[in-house]
């Protein structure tokens, strides 16, 4: 007798694999290192920096995926501690040191930490500098604080050997305050940068960082507080208090107009990604009383927590795509060298969840039996990843192909599975389009 197992929950289906949180060693001894950045270049090339509890300036990097992590200890900047690090590949990478008396260095190394070269200091520059960001090895962004009446953006075109200050012609004016408005991090996609201030307004750059216009938001001029920004395109992105845990304003033209989002479920406020490769997936991880990871497919309205992290302090967390990211916190005991960072293995799915682009995949017969039919529509001439999963989000079958044709059939023998429903991800790159079958007996 044929069975078809059909679960009107499907309607609003999500899922997740059932372990799939695997704990990793950064392969320090000490207990209670923390780690405060994560920086993804493939999904076997990631380095963090640990930048709590050490007395030295301490990395980690794999480029296996985390099945071993390399440690690293910058030499002669005892005391310091890393405040930002951007790898562009297992070898290139950037980081600003921060001392205890607020000076700050930026650094470089090409040979993977063996040697680096001192490119900057906030005590020549006369200035903090906060955050930075590559688009590749030459062009970059440095973020600095205040300097001679307006902010420090600066710029290279040479991987940092020379930094040009972007001249005060073509940056707003700071807001007259005596306390005085400051900027510490900020979101860059594609060529646009998106810096918040602790007044609540959105210094925006639309090609890299050369020119500069300022919008304002609902928080401005309501609070001096730190403020973050986190944009999932050059359009849709998120603005909040980073001491908030219940509320931000989240803006679809790129931060002209915002709309208050008062989310339902566990949201986390010590830091939050966007997961490239979908629509509206994110990440929220925090610490204490909020301490966990959570996830949302709605562009952050609604969370769930990762019920393995429960309770776990997390201080950061990176992701590559819906099915490769990273959330660390702090080694502990008795086995410090293998704790600090978790890696995902699962794959973050939802049924309503497709990408806004041109094309389609559709099956028949469904319910299927054996044999099912895959129509597919608008790959011409890439490759493509088919992955199909059971309701507990473990992978139960993949397929890769290249797409010679505007539209092709295919067909896929499923014999091989018990009757039930099924989760379907076909992709290309940052493209994700997801479907449900069911396969009958």
């Amino acid at each position: 007798m044929k069975k078809a197992i059909i679960l009107a929950a499907l309607l609003c289906f999500s899922f997740q694999e059932m372990a799939q949180w695997v704990q990793q060693g950064l392969g320090y001894e000490q207990a209670s290192l923390g780690t405060r950045s994560i920086s993804i270049v493939s999904e076997n090339i990631v380095w963090t920096a640990v930048t709590y509890g050490t007395s030295q300036p301490r990395y980690s990097r794999t480029n296996n995926g985390g099945v071993t992590w390399i440690p690293g200890i910058i030499s002669g900047y005892d005391g310091n501690s890393i405040f930002r690090l951007f790898a562009l590949s297992y070898d290139t990478v950037w980081v600003i040191l921060k001392s205890p008396g607020s000076n700050f260095f930026l650094l470089k190394t090409i040979d993977g930490g063996q040697n680096w070269q001192e490119q900057l200091n906030s005590i020549t520059l006369q200035s903090p500098i906060y955050n930075l960001y590559f688009w590749n090895s030459d062009k970059g962004f440095l973020l600095g604080d205040q300097l001679g009446g307006y902010f420090g953006f600066y710029t290279t075109l040479n991987g940092g050997d020379t930094w040009s200050r972007v001249d005060s012609v073509n940056i707003p004016l700071p807001w007259p305050s005596s306390d005085g408005e400051y900027t510490i991090t900020f979101s860059a996609v594609d060529s646009n940068i998106f810096i918040p201030t602790s007044v609540g307004r959105l210094y925006k750059s639309v090609d890299y960082g050369f020119h500069w216009s300022v919008l304002t938001t609902p928080y401005c001029f309501s609070t001096y507080m730190n403020h973050t920004v986190y944009f999932q395109n050059i359009y849709h992105g998120i603005f909040k208090k980073f001491e908030d845990n219940y509320n931000f304003y989240e803006t679809f033209d790129g931060g002209i107009n915002w709309t208050l989002v008062s989310p339902a479920g566990p949201f986390y406020r010590y830091d939050f990604a966007w997961v490239p490769g979908t629509t509206n997936t994110c990440i929220s991880v925090g610490t204490g009383t909020y301490a966990g990871c959570t996830y949302s497919f709605d562009g952050g309205h609604t969370w769930t927590a990762f019920d393995s992290l429960e309770g776990t302090n997390l201080l950061c967390t990176g992701w590559l795509n819906n099915f490769t990211g990273w959330a660390a916190g702090y080694t502990t005991l008795p086995t410090p060298t293998n704790t600090g960072i978790y890696k995902y293995t699962g794959t973050l799915v939802s049924i309503l969840q497709m990408d806004p682009i041109k094309g389609d995949v559709t099956f028949y017969p469904n319910p299927c039996n054996r044999l099912v039919n895959m129509v597919l529509v608008g790959f011409l001439g890439e490759d493509v990843v088919l992955d199909l999963f059971n309701l507990q989000g473990q992978k139960v079958f993949t397929e890769e192909f290249h797409q010679t044709l505007i539209q092709s059939d295919r067909k896929i023998d499923l014999s091989f599975l018990k009757s039930g429903t099924y989760v379907v991800s076909v992709r290309s790159g940052k493209k994700c389009l997801v479907k449900k079958i069911v396969v009958e007996e």
